[in-house]
């Protein structure tokens, strides 16, 4: 490690010749975290997914929308503000530390104190203990928040590999472990528990960090500030995006919310392998770039475009594919989740690349707008939950997708407006990589489908896409270059 001070302190960043050079560095660590990561997590989905059953999944998913919810209030913004902070010392450090322990524990006791009601609203008992359980998750989050922050700030993406890698698998190893003793869904919430405990234990020993009494810090009231903004966006958006996780358990059932849910979190479990490590190298690089507008430009741009070719190509691939996919993946009980893993594909198209439209409102410092966008987007999203239910879950993620589309064009001109990133330079490195990839899907889906072999079928569609896109690439792609050496990176 470079040290806790060198953590603390990003000026180093400045005196970098080439501050690609530590991008693409911290790129490939973090990549080859995912990359080890979500074969953890997919290994170990293959396996729960046979033992367990999607009313499992379903139950655990409702506590998780209201543990989810409840967790935006135990960062409160302060680990964003950790990594964007120009100057950050011990003290400091030690105070925002404090804050969020105390908030973690707070919310351990509210939200434990709050399992009758959740038992009441889903009328099932289950759900009694297994929101009291669960709450411990915050308190143990709590601990290793502010030093997670300290390994992104710091760009030491090879610790954070270490450290996805024994959170990972450590969860993982515990879920099945307790799924084959006959734990049922319990098995679900034992291995986020431990996985929290193993992380900070790791930070623990890593850092060797005692933290100072907490005393008042005039600086505090300034990180509070950029945290408020932080955090209520994190809050309506929070409740927009899950809203549909409580009105799918009480309209439609504990098991379709499963179905809906494992559908969800499969399609986005490969995103997040390409989004993850390079929105972890773009944030602090961006908050080194924010009074140098060419140069944020730029690299937000040549960002961008990275992340629109990789994600596109993954997702497209994943709906042409989405029969076998559960299939391969989830088994023959979760047959049902295709038709909705390939209508929520169509809104992952954009779902990352407007994911990161947060990376240049929390660089260049602008918490309250990011705020605001936040509830503009909540107005769209909600709506269209609220239409959704009243027919069926089909058409509940159709509706999804088309709020998505909408929320992604508005989004680009409300969050570019008073940026250094001009729109149509947004738009130019994007919408037409959507369009193209996405006829590349349609070409290949009715020239390559083979009923009746799912195997035969997989391989087929997969060739065939990924041959039209290679060949699209390198013909056409005029930000090749930029590409090529993001994939080179991988390989050293």
């Amino acid at each position: 490690m470079r040290g806790f001070s060198n953590s603390l302190n990003t000026k180093y960043l400045r005196k970098i010749s080439d501050l690609k050079n530590e991008s693409v560095s911290g790129g490939m660590w973090s990549m080859l975290g995912q990359v080890i990561n979500f074969s953890v997590q997919i290994l170990g989905t293959m396996v729960l997914a046979r033992v367990l059953f999607p009313e499992d999944y379903g139950l655990i998913a409702v506590v998780g929308t209201f543990t989810g919810f409840v967790a935006v209030f135990r960062d409160m913004g302060l680990t964003t503000a950790t990594i964007q902070a120009d100057n950050l010392d011990d003290s400091l450090f030690s105070n925002i530390f404090f804050i969020n322990l105390f908030v973690g524990l707070l919310l351990t006791i509210i939200f434990a104190s709050t399992a009758p009601l959740v038992q009441w609203f889903y009328n099932d008992d289950r759900l009694l203990l297994v929101t009291i359980v669960s709450a411990f998750q915050f308190f143990l989050g709590s601990l290793s928040a502010q030093l997670l922050a300290l390994l992104k700030r710091s760009m030491n993406f090879k610790i954070i590999f270490i450290t996805q890698l024994i959170s990972s698998v450590s969860g993982v190893v515990f879920s099945v472990f307790a799924a084959y003793l006959g734990f049922g869904y319990w098995a679900l919430v034992i291995g986020p528990l431990f996985s929290s405990w193993f992380l900070f234990i790791y930070l623990f020993f890593l850092f060797r960090w005692i933290p100072n009494k907490p005393v008042w810090d005039p600086r505090i009231k300034s990180i509070l500030h950029f945290g408020k903004h932080i955090t209520t966006f994190e809050v309506v958006n929070y409740l927009s995006r899950n809203l549909d996780n409580i009105l799918i358990a009480k309209f439609f059932g504990i098991a379709s919310l499963g179905i809906y849910n494992k559908a969800y979190t499969l399609l986005m479990m490969p995103i997040n392998q390409i989004r993850s490590p390079l929105m972890n190298v773009a944030l602090p690089a961006l908050s080194t770039l924010k009074n140098e507008n060419l140069k944020f430009s730029n690299y937000y741009l040549n960002f961008i475009s990275v992340l629109t070719v990789l994600s596109n190509i993954i997702i497209l691939l994943l709906i042409i594919n989405s029969k076998e996919v559960v299939h391969i993946v989830l088994g023959p009980n979760w047959s049902e989740s295709a038709k909705i893993f390939a209508i929520l594909g169509i809104a992952a198209l954009v779902q990352p690349i407007y994911g990161t439209f947060s990376l240049v409102l929390i660089s260049l410092g602008k918490s309250k707008k990011y705020s605001t966008w936040g509830t503009y987007n909540a107005m769209i999203i909600v709506p269209s939950f609220i239409i959704g239910i009243n027919f069926n879950l089909e058409i509940f993620a159709v509706c999804y997708v088309v709020a998505n589309f909408i929320t992604f064009f508005f989004s680009a001109f409300y969050v570019f407006l008073d940026s250094p990133v001009p729109v149509w330079a947004f738009f130019k490195r994007t919408v037409p990589i959507i369009a193209i990839f996405s006829l590349f899907a349609v070409i290949t889906y009715f020239t390559a489908h083979v009923d009746g072999n799912i195997i035969l079928s997989f391989f087929l569609k997969s060739i065939l896409f990924t041959t039209l896109s290679v060949a699209y690439l390198v013909l056409f792609y005029k930000e090749k270059n930029i590409l090529i050496g993001v994939i080179k990176t991988f390989k050293r």
